[in-house]
């Protein structure tokens, strides 16, 4: 307004009403601390029916205060003073929210993502109507715009801030290498806005940890918030953030990153597995990962943490199945966490990438247990057979570990027989693991849906589930024929029920249910369509005939209201009784509807093989003695273990007017952010 001198909001709010007058973008550069002095402009917008964006610059404190205290050329702010009133108007900042009035709030943690974030905001320009439009010309005489073309290059191929950016598995992958390319010069920017565009949608929501330290601990201290006690002991939902004023009910049970992995204590080591990574956004909010002695990370995308600069504590292994087995099509898809302490291990698995999109905004699911050490030898279990088992097949990367540690300056050593050390015979779970190869012989049942018939063939259930329904949740939906989604249900419908005391019959098949979302329910998400990215479903593989009858709506959770919170949870179930709520057993799992995660009987050369493509790993809840399984519909009790489902039971088949989900076409009613489609590409 005064070139950099102080002027009032008057002047301000001036100034802004005359450029949106003249259908000129607006970009105004205060302190906003409060709801209060974000309204005016929030009106401004409104009146001429533009879109009104927050853009929220929160490098840690001591980090903004020590740049305002090295100042020499500003007018109004400098010196200690202004590190003094750089550190209490941190403190007085109310963060903004979107029932505000705002479209858009991006958060920006450091001078990477803040260059990311205003380069895409240069290739975004809204008329006066707030329709997006393209820019047909950009001056690259520009010393800006050229330093920002040459960012764009460097960062293609998997930067931290490009991934934190977006929440999809494989819509993330296709914009890496879109950002990878050089387009000709006639569509260069037009593909470009279309990337900005969708980055920008997808990073809407800020971190959970953000809001704590924003409202006021020291120098972004983090402060670890307790799960709702409940007898439904380690099974949970992933928080949904605050800031979409989701209604209470929506976080009850729930719990966050660093409850799951006990931020707060300090381990030995800790092996990190999971697909996506943003390196910078898990070190945001576990920052106490630096100083643990040795961490190994396992990930599934090659390019990710390629040529970042990683703590010298940290080992990394990506895990392409393509490299490691010769196997094409396979990703490393587990989720886990395994965090060894000096009396105990914990070990985590859950369904979410380590980016801020999935632990914000989607329904994840996590399961945890502590294990002490064993004091006796020969307290092996059928846990720790699934543990090993699986742990096993990433030797092919990772032959074991060696440090000194700093603190004790005694030498370490990690191998995967050293997890033999902990006693696992009061796990409530079994694992269910994948791994890519031909599983020949004994080892055929090691993994897959067969290692899923073997667990369950072993039990014996209450009459109840005799024929009763089996449900199939997931979030990618792969190419399917029926016999091979006959044999899959086979697997699920394993068991037997009780007869009488001394008498039982096999289970029987029921009828299965895919929790599949409609189109309906994604326009309507949190996300919009943006959230469909995370949910892929070609067109081909979801209208296929005999998958029709068996679709089911996703939004019917009335109790834990994750109606609008997207599944990238992954669920199968056997459910029954009365009314609907008593479960037979529960699968949490990375698996979704697929040959290449649950693996494929084949005729080999030499016998019969289970092709298996991918890295996978679930936890299987079955009944334990005089205690019940069922939803949290049934009130709580001590004879029963509550799961906290966000979708209600018995399951609601899809209407004639109600369309399967698909990422592969663009939709004619545009979601609340303006778009048709999970992509604009």
């Amino acid at each position: 307004v005064k070139n950099g001198k102080r002027g009032t909001i008057q002047q301000c709010l001036a100034r802004v009403e005359e450029s949106l007058k003249a259908g000129r973008c607006v970009l105004v550069d205060r302190m906003h601390l409060n709801p209060q002095q974000r309204q005016n402009f929030i009106d401004l917008a409104r009146e001429h029916n533009v879109p009104c964006h927050a853009v929220v610059m929160c490098p840690p404190p001591a980090l903004a205060a020590n740049r305002v205290l090295r100042r020499t050329d500003h007018p109004t702010l400098s010196g200690q003073r202004g590190a003094a009133l750089s550190r209490q108007s941190y403190a007085q900042l109310v963060p903004p929210r979107y029932h505000e009035g705002f479209k858009l709030i991006s958060v920006c943690h450091d001078d990477r993502s803040s260059d990311s974030l205003g380069l895409l905001y240069s290739f975004v320009k809204t008329d006066k109507s707030g329709n997006r439009t393209r820019k047909r010309e950009v001056d690259t005489s520009s010393s800006t715009t050229t330093t920002s073309k040459k960012r764009v290059k460097g960062e293609a191929g998997g930067s931290n801030t490009t991934a934190q950016m977006e929440s999809d598995e494989a819509l993330a992958r296709r914009l890496a290498m879109q950002w990878g390319k050089e387009p000709a010069e006639s569509t260069a920017h037009q593909t470009a806005q279309s990337d900005a565009e969708l980055a920008l949608r997808l990073s809407q929501e800020w971190s959970q940890q953000d809001e704590l330290k924003l409202k006021g601990g020291k120098d972004g201290d983090m402060k670890t918030e307790q799960p709702v006690s409940d007898n439904s002991e380690s099974f949970h939902l992933l928080r949904i953030h605050k800031g979409h004023q989701m209604p209470e009910a929506a976080n009850a049970m729930s719990i966050g990153l660093r409850e799951m992995v006990l931020a707060d204590k300090k381990p030995k080591w800790a092996i990190v597995t999971n697909y996506m990574i943003s390196i910078d956004w898990l070190l945001q909010h576990w920052p106490e990962l630096m100083e643990i002695p040795k961490v190994i990370i396992f990930h599934g995308r090659e390019g990710d943490l390629q040529g970042v600069q990683l703590p010298s504590n940290f080992e990394v292994y990506p895990m392409i199945p393509e490299k490691t087995h010769r196997i094409r099509w396979g990703v490393f898809h587990t989720k886990s966490f395994l965090l060894g302490f000096e009396d105990s291990l914990r070990v985590v698995v859950h369904t979410a990438n380590l980016i801020p999109c999935d632990f914000n905004n989607k329904s994840q699911g996590v399961w945890y247990q502590d294990f002490p050490l064993k004091t006796t030898q020969g307290s092996d279990c059928a846990f720790e057979d699934d543990l090993i088992a699986y742990m096993d097949t990433y030797k092919i990367k990772w032959k074991g570990s060696r440090w000194k540690d700093s603190n004790t300056g005694k030498s370490e050593t990690l191998r995967v027989e050293s997890l033999r050390a902990y006693d696992y015979t009061r796990a409530d779970v079994r694992l269910v693991g994948s791994a890519p190869g031909y599983h020949k012989g004994k080892h055929m049942k090691t993994f897959g849906h067969l290692k899923l018939r073997s667990i369950l063939e072993s039990k014996t259930f209450p009459a109840q589930f005799h024929k009763s329904p089996v449900v199939a949740q997931f979030s990618s939906l792969g190419s399917l024929s029926k016999k091979w989604l006959d044999k899959f249900t086979l697997s699920l419908s394993a068991g037997r029920v009780e007869v009488s005391e001394t008498e039982t019959k096999a289970i029987g098949s029921g009828p299965l249910q895919i929790i599949w979302p409609t189109v309906e329910e994604v326009r309507v998400s949190l996300e919009g369509y943006a959230a469909g990215g995370s949910i892929p479903g070609k067109t081909a593989n979801v209208e296929k005939d005999f998958l029709q009858k068996m679709f089911h709506i996703w939004a019917t959770d009335d109790i834990h209201c994750r109606r609008k919170a997207a599944p990238h949870i992954k669920t199968f179930l056997r459910y029954g009784g009365d009314d609907g709520q008593e479960l037979a057993w529960f699968l949490l799992t990375s698996h979704n509807l697929s040959k290449a995660a649950w693996g494929e009987e084949q005729k080999g050369r030499f016998g019969p093989q289970m092709m298996i493509r991918h890295w996978e790993l679930g936890v299987l809840f079955m009944p334990k003695k005089g205690v019940h399984m069922s939803t949290t519909a049934r009130p709580a009790a001590a004879n029963r273990q509550r799961f906290p489902l966000p979708y209600s039971l018995p399951t609601t088949r899809y209407k004639p007017s109600d369309v399967p989900w698909r990422w592969d076409e663009k939709f004619r009613v545009p979601d609340r952010f303006g778009f048709r489609s999970a992509s604009p590409l």
